[in-house]
């Protein structure tokens, strides 16, 4: 389904699809609500299928040479520094109940 952000076209299909809310707003509640999977495996499958999704776009925008490459790698490289930073506090730093 192509993006089209005319007010016309919003009646025909969701801008949803066009600015990333699939997963986050409609997945995991259904999953959750509607057939009652728990809450840390529905997130799970919301970032499964993010990642594959984006794996997809990824692939096609490197075979018509649409990707910045050196931006990719610098993105990944500050996000993999940043989970790795997170993820060495303390987790004293991270009890709300304190």
């Amino acid at each position: 389904m192509p993006c089209s952000w005319s007010p016309s076209a919003w009646g025909r299909e969701s801008p949803a699809p066009c600015s990333g809310r699939g997963g986050g707003v409609f997945l995991i509640p259904v999953l959750v609500l509607a057939f009652g999977v728990p809450m840390h495996f529905a997130i799970g499958t919301s970032i499964v299928s993010v990642i594959a999704t984006s794996t997809a776009v990824a692939c096609v925008n490197v075979e018509r040479g649409t990707a910045n490459m050196r931006l990719g790698m610098t993105l990944e490289i500050a996000t993999s520094l940043g989970a790795i930073s997170g993820d060495s506090r303390p987790s004293s730093t991270w009890d709300s109940s304190s």
